[in-house]
């Protein structure tokens, strides 16, 4: 079985010896089978670990990666066994080629959410040049813009005010991916919505970034530089454990805050809190 996506102009093909279920957050980027990465499943009792943990030899280079089981009940038997994880499924990458083994007991559930999610989607993007941003985004009047913070400060109630009382359309409650370009930053959505469960596939330039915090009255001001940086760096999806994510998100958020200005909306949930930004975009 073949699946291909579309996520902010990278594609990933998906290919299994079984069938492949489909999330209803996934449907909006199918797409036919582009050039891009090329995602190949396979299942065999014999998933031994490797000798060693993930292996890395060049910028981005997996080599080999397992999986600790943690679905199906297979985290449960690691504290009764000595030695490496039991893996459920172990891959390998060369370029844009990644070939995966699943146990067999995958091959009836398997679905292609959970491939992307093992893959790392968000890794492979960065590869691209594109960064996920834990945020709302919404577009009005054909630009984005995204409301940024830690989860329970208000950044979908803000998208919904904006949708309530200017017409702006949310694109995604949670998740958005941005990717520089040589005409400026795009906004695309993404298949991550969180608990909003609002994903659609729509990309506009991104006009402003919007760092939400809470207060007692509606007030805005421009923030550069570090205190950008440092705020939006805690919101970007990467790993922090890899030294090559690290650089790669490190290069894109500041070129994304070279070409797009940063905001502190600090407000209440109410329609005075999308005049104060409005009033200064």
């Amino acid at each position: 079985m073949e699946r291909g996506y579309m996520f902010g102009g990278v594609g990933v093909t998906l290919r299994a010896s079984a069938d492949m279920s489909e999330k209803a957050e996934l449907a909006p980027f199918a797409a036919p089978p582009v050039d891009g990465f090329t995602v190949s499943c396979d299942f065999s009792e014999d998933l031994a670990c490797p000798d060693q943990p993930p292996l890395y030899t060049a910028p981005y280079e997996t080599l080999w990666r397992w999986e600790p089981g943690m679905e199906a009940g297979l985290h449960r038997c690691q504290r009764d066994r000595q030695g490496p994880p039991w893996p459920y499924c172990l891959w390998r990458r060369r370029g844009k080629e990644i070939f995966m083994t699943w146990r067999p007991e995958y091959r009836d559930t398997l679905s292609a959410f959970q491939i992307l999610e093992r893959v790392d989607l968000f890794h492979l993007l960065l590869l691209e040049g594109g960064l996920v941003l834990h945020g709302s985004y919404i577009v009005h009047n054909g630009a984005g813009i995204v409301f940024s913070a830690p989860c329970g400060t208000g950044k979908s109630t803000q998208a919904a005010l904006w949708e309530q009382f200017r017409g702006a359309e949310v694109v995604n409650g949670d998740r958005c991916l941005l990717r520089p370009t040589a005409a400026g930053v795009a906004v695309h959505g993404i298949c991550y919505s969180g608990t909003s469960h609002i994903s659609k596939n729509v990309s506009a330039p991104l006009k402003a970034l919007v760092l939400l915090g809470q207060a007692p009255e509606n007030r805005i001001r421009p923030v550069r530089g570090l205190e950008a940086f440092r705020f939006l760096l805690g919101q970007c999806a990467y790993r922090t454990w890899d030294k090559w994510d690290v650089a790669g998100v490190t290069e894109i958020l500041s070129r994304v805050l070279s070409g797009v200005p940063v905001f502190r909306l600090d407000c209440r949930p109410d329609e005075g809190a999308v005049e104060t930004l409005e009033n200064l975009l």
